[in-house]
């Protein structure tokens, strides 16, 4: 059992499970060995998407910025301070930063939903492992190479 063949254009799923196993000379009756598979978590890595890093506070305010709306009120001020509109640029100004405050302040709430919804929702497999079934983490699953 040597290294997994690499998939052309990652196509295993159009293939017959036969063709499969024997590509990757795993009989289904054992499956892998709890070697095999620890071998082959530790050379691909765990079975889960990377994690996103998280942006700047300054670049999630600026982002604040890119609606229409928000452009629209920022021109506005602008205009009031060219033509000494004092009060009416203040106003202006202080209602695009209370714009970008709610809307940094709605992303927060919806990331925290978002990962207690993925702390909730921990996906498992069912595998085989020395001829026995067994369920463990999905992330734990032995990923197949993507071709790299």
């Amino acid at each position: 059992m040597g290294e997994p063949p690499r998939a052309s254009g990652d196509d295993w799923y159009t293939r017959a499970p036969e063709e499969v196993v024997a590509a990757f000379g795993v009989d289904p009756a054992v499956g892998l060995s709890a070697a095999r598979a620890a071998e082959l978590l530790t050379a691909h890595g765990p079975n889960a998407l990377p994690e996103e890093k998280r942006t700047e506070a300054w670049r999630r305010f600026l982002q604040q910025y890119r609606s229409y709306m928000q452009i629209v009120l920022v021109a506005a001020a602008v205009v009031s301070l060219l033509i000494e509109e004092w009060t009416t640029s203040i106003l202006l100004i202080a209602l695009t930063l209370l714009n970008a405050i709610v809307g940094l302040r709605q992303e927060g709430k919806a990331e925290s939903a978002m990962n207690a919804m993925q702390s909730m929702t921990k996906a498992t497999a069912r595998v085989r492992r020395d001829g026995t079934e067994a369920e463990i983490p999905a992330e734990q699953r032995a990923r197949r190479s993507r071709g790299t």
